[in-house]
């Protein structure tokens, strides 16, 4: 299965505000996602662990199969953080609050 990274759209949206405030924003390329990257697979088990949708809450097979990659995928929103002053929620929480 494919593995990305996660962000909540409220600190994406921050951020542009963000760098369209800050001068020393101007040029600059900013990485927004969480630490770690996460299958389909292991975002729709925060789901579950959040919420009860029982049987009609399916993967599709294409998604249920496979493995995940031999080496984790790592990103750093360092420079977000502190350029654009930007504290990105966990993971958890952002797909906890998607769901609700």
């Amino acid at each position: 299965p494919a593995v990305m990274g996660v962000v909540d759209v409220r600190d994406l949206a921050l951020a542009h505000i963000r760098a369209l405030e800050r001068d020393e924003a101007n040029g600059k390329r900013f990485v927004l996602s969480s630490p770690d990257a996460y299958s389909w697979l292991e975002l729709a088990d925060h789901v579950r662990a959040h919420r009860n949708y029982g049987s009609t809450f399916a993967l599709p097979t294409r998604v249920k199969g496979g493995s995940l990659p031999k080496t984790r995928v790592r990103y750093s929103s360092k420079r977000a953080e502190e350029v654009l002053g930007v504290t990105l929620t966990p993971p958890a929480t952002a797909v906890r609050d998607m769901a609700d």
